[in-house]
């Protein structure tokens, strides 16, 4: 374990660090201006738009999936289900038989 005096001490805040690396890490993480021009001038702002936007509709977006039951083409019967839902349901259903009507 390092004495105080190798550690590497914020200046700002006074928080000790093991080494620079940690140390210059999180004055940049904390205590560095965020927005500065400097920033906005390496950022295309069209590319963070993009961005947002393919995030944002491929979460919205999915392309629908349809499930075979695989014990059912065994008997040779067809059995497609449009979600993961009603394929899990499904499948239940071949272990316990179908649920009884209320």
């Amino acid at each position: 374990m390092p004495g105080r005096s190798d550690l590497a001490q914020c200046l700002k805040c006074g928080l000790n660090f093991l080494n620079e690396e940690g140390l210059g890490k999180r004055t940049k993480r904390v205590h560095e201006e965020k927005g500065t021009s400097q920033n906005l001038q390496n950022t295309n702002v069209i590319d963070v738009l993009t961005n947002f936007w393919l995030k944002m509709t491929s979460k919205k977006h999915k392309l629908p999936e349809e499930f075979s039951c695989e014990l059912c083409e065994k008997k040779g019967e067809v059995s497609v289900l449009p979600t993961k839902c009603e394929y899990n349901f499904h499948i239940i259903t071949h272990r316990i038989g179908k649920p009884k009507d209320l």
